[in-house]
C-alpha cells in the first residue's frame, strides 16, 4: 500500500495525498535492452519499407492497401523513434506517415512525390550503417 500524507483542506477535512518515489533511469534498468531491441527492430522495418517501395512500383491499378501499410508503419516506427528520441527519424516517418493518409484518401497514384519523397528519405535514414543514437534522462 502507497504511504500518504495528510494535506489540509477546507475547513480541516484531511485529503489524502500519495506519496511516489520518483522515477529514474538507472543502470540495469532494462533502457539498454530495450534501445538495443529497437535498433534491432530498425533494420527490419528498414527491410519492410524497401519491399513496399517495390510493391509500390509495381501496384498501377489500386496502390490504396500499400498507402495504408506505409501510414500504419511509419506511426509505429515515429512512436517507437520518439521515444529513444532518434528525433531524425521520428521526423521522416512522421512525413511519410503523413503522405501515405493523404495518398489513400485521395486515391493517389502509385507515383505521388510526396510519398516517394519521404519513403526515400526515411529509408536512408535508417540505413546509415551507424547505430542511432539516444539519450538516456540524466546523462
Amino acid at each position: 500500500m502507497a504511504q500518504t500524507n495528510r494535506r489540509p483542506r477546507h475547513a480541516d477535512t484531511p485529503v489524502l495525498v500519495p506519496v511516489l518515489p520518483a522515477a529514474a533511469v538507472v543502470p540495469g534498468d532494462g533502457f539498454d535492452e530495450l534501445r538495443d531491441a529497437f535498433q534491432t527492430r530498425l533494420k527490419g522495418d528498414r527491410v519492410h519499407f524497401v519491399v513496399l517501395s517495390a510493391a509500390l512500383a509495381r501496384n498501377k491499378e489500386n496502390p490504396t492497401r500499400i498507402f495504408d501499410d506505409l501510414q500504419y508503419r511509419a506511426h509505429r516506427l515515429r512512436g517507437s523513434a520518439s521515444i529513444f528520441e532518434v528525433a531524425e527519424i521520428a521526423s521522416a516517418a512522421n512525413e511519410l506517415e503523413q503522405a501515405a493518409a493523404s495518398a489513400s484518401v485521395g486515391h493517389a497514384d502509385n507515383t505521388d512525390p510526396a510519398v516517394w519523397s519521404a519513403l526515400v528519405t526515411l529509408v536512408r535514414l535508417m540505413g546509415l550503417g551507424k547505430r542511432t543514437r539516444t539519450r538516456r534522462i540524466g546523462t
